[in-house]
């Protein structure tokens, strides 16, 4: 998986639709931003009429539009309070067939936003996106990873190269956190154990009363467990950390609160402060939950209740390929 960064300046990067000429008609991203993520859709490879322009958290993340032609008034308007978030990915799926443009989020068949596009019809071939008004980005496409790897040569990739040329290079992390539901997993979801049963647990996280909270995926009890206020909560809903299949992560022991370099951030307590992913075993079971730095132990859950621990692992990274 690729992310790729853009700035506040509201410029379009530009790629072509892959597979369009083969039924393609869909385009699925998750966006990370504070507002306004926008989407062009493009006859070429250039900023040119005709266009389509999606603004997707719009207006201080209060509303989404289509426009045409860079021209106002926008052709369809909905109050979208919150859509997208700067600090987790927010999963969206735009449908151009037959002139209709459909605009949603995952899990909803229903799209927030449509138009049909009945003033100059034509052939969309191309996709821009971008941030602005004070917001940058970062993105995953779905089929960007394929892109990259079939388009791209070695002197493109070298970061150096393309700063000479005066493009901006792309950055890879070395995992991304994906929004599932009933204890769903995708592939290369991080593995953190096993619990009593055998059965594999996965990292995951919550967001829950205004934390980001690390934790266990058991995909047999259809949700990710996370330790909150002394006691266990179980959320249908949920994140799960999946690696870059380039990269390679390793659990080292930690004590006491301490945080071993390349740990990688799992989410915010109450208070703002970050916490790690940490696991610890419990009774002969894995379980995956938190290390909180101020307070020295990591936290977990078992059985239905909280547990702490002193001594712990933390998740992280061995390999980082930029």
């Amino acid at each position: 998986m690729t992310e790729i960064f853009t700035g506040d300046d509201k410029q379009y990067v530009i790629r072509p639709i892959k597979g369009k000429g083969q039924g393609r008609d869909t385009l699925t991203f998750d966006v990370k931003c504070q507002n306004d993520a926008h989407i062009a859709l493009l006859s070429s490879d250039e900023i040119t009429s005709p266009m389509i322009e999606i603004f997707i958290g719009g207006w201080g993340n209060q509303k989404s539009a289509i426009r045409f032609n860079q021209s106002r008034p926008d052709k369809a308007e909905e109050p979208t309070p919150d859509v997208v978030c700067c600090e987790e990915y927010h999963r969206f799926w735009i449908r151009f067939h037959q002139n209709v443009i459909q605009v949603g989020r995952e899990g909803d068949a229903d799209p927030f936003l449509s138009w049909e596009n009945t003033e100059e019809p034509f052939n969309v071939t191309h996709f821009g996106f971008a941030t602005g008004w004070g917001s940058v980005g970062t993105w995953i496409f779905d089929d960007e990873e394929q892109s990259s790897s079939s388009s791209s040569s070695s002197e493109e990739e070298d970061p150096e190269k393309i700063r000479q040329r005066g493009k901006k290079p792309f950055y890879r992390r070395p995992g991304v956190w994906l929004d599932m539901k009933d204890g769903k997993v995708p592939m290369r979801a991080v593995i953190g154990g096993v619990d009593t049963s055998g059965e594999k647990i996965y990292v995951g996280r919550v967001k829950k009363d205004g934390t980001l909270l690390p934790g266990k995926i058991v995909p047999s009890h259809n949700c990710c467990y996370v330790a909150k206020g002394g006691e266990e909560f179980g959320s249908s809903k949920y994140q799960v950390l999946v690696r870059n299949k380039c990269c390679e992560f390793i659990w080292v022991p930690a004590s006491d609160g301490s945080i071993p370099f390349g740990a990688l951030q799992g989410g915010f307590s109450t208070d703002k402060e970050s916490v790690f992913i940490g696991r610890v075993v419990h009774d002969g079971a894995t379980s995956i939950g938190l290390v909180h730095p101020s307070r020295g132990i990591c936290l977990c859950t078992y059985g239905g209740e909280e547990i702490s621990h002193n001594d712990y692992e933390v998740l992280v990274v061995k390999t980082i390929p930029l």
